[in-house]
């Protein structure tokens, strides 16, 4: 073996030859804010006051640019982790994120639900929640998972300020009828980039997917979408969409309807996304933070 590689390391070598193998696995380029590795400690000027539950096991944490990731193990279930925190941030004047941002958009007109958000900003979950302080930052999320003997636990704190209100844009998913005559959909879009509704519903008697398929696709037809494919294998029956916006730019959508259960049962799946953006390739967003897309 080459004697360079057989050559004992020292300390410092070793740290840095680490940050280098993580940055070069992580991908990180010239743009990418320097990445600062703290094998179990925790900063002691932390800028956020954090509270840790007794009996943790501190793993370590990460520092990049504005993002901190605490990361440690606790001997609580994922559930009491959510739940201890849960307390004790909202006591020290964090705001649970979806419910902040829901009522800053009533503020401003729009009465929506959970479920409208685009997924980016309403991914909290039985094992994660994410907290604002205001509806600029700063932004932390706990996440808890089981792991083989404790509960591995991550702390997401990013500071600074951002506008983490949804942009309120020209809504163009229709009103939609089911069969039964109630409505779906007709809320304000969200997102600049996509937005969709799921919806789940039970009509009476069962009705073939390529009639109820035809139900939706007419209401979409008379909104000005264009039909282009179509298709249908059961349980599914769906079919793609284009459309322009007031501005002229073009979308995408696709509209697709799912059986599901022994009864009537039915999913309807609808989504537009905007033609002249894309995700860079290779790219990836943490949860939480809007993606990143290039114009073409």
């Amino acid at each position: 073996m080459n004697e360079n590689v057989k050559r004992a390391l020292d300390e410092n070598e070793r740290e840095e030859l680490f940050k280098q193998l993580l940055a070069r696995f992580l991908g990180d380029d010239e743009r990418t804010p320097e990445r600062r590795i703290l094998p179990g400690q925790i900063p002691d000027d932390l800028p956020e006051k954090i509270p840790f539950p007794d009996g943790m096991r501190i793993i370590g944490t990460i520092l990049q640019g504005q993002s901190i990731s605490i990361m440690f193990d606790s001997s609580l279930a994922p559930k009491a982790v959510i739940d201890f925190y849960k307390e004790a941030l909202l006591a020290s004047g964090w705001q649970e994120r979806v419910k902040l941002l829901l009522a800053a958009l009533k503020e401003k007109g729009v009465d929506t639900s959970p479920k409208m958000l685009p997924l980016s900003i309403s991914d909290d979950s039985e094992n994660r929640l994410s907290f604002l302080r205001t509806v600029e930052g700063p932004f932390l999320a706990v996440n808890a998972k089981a792991g083989k003997t404790d509960t591995q636990v991550e702390i997401e704190l990013r500071l600074g300020t951002t506008d983490y209100l949804p942009h309120i844009t020209e809504n163009l998913l229709p009103v939609l009828y089911h069969p039964t005559g109630n409505q779906v959909g007709g809320n304000v879009s969200l997102s600049d980039y996509d937005t969709f509704f799921l919806d789940k519903f039970q009509l009476k008697e069962e009705m073939e997917l390529s009639r109820l398929l035809e139900h939706y696709s007419a209401q979409l037809t008379k909104a000005g979408w264009q039909i282009n494919k179509r298709g249908l294998e059961e349980p599914v029956a769906w079919n793609t969409w284009t459309l322009k916006d007031s501005e002229q730019a073009s979308w995408s959508g696709g509209l697709t309807l799912m059986r599901i259960g022994p009864k009537p049962v039915y999913k309807l799946d609808l989504y537009i996304r905007k033609d002249v953006i894309k995700r860079p390739q290779g790219a990836w967003f943490r949860w939480g933070e809007p993606p990143i897309y290039d114009e073409e």
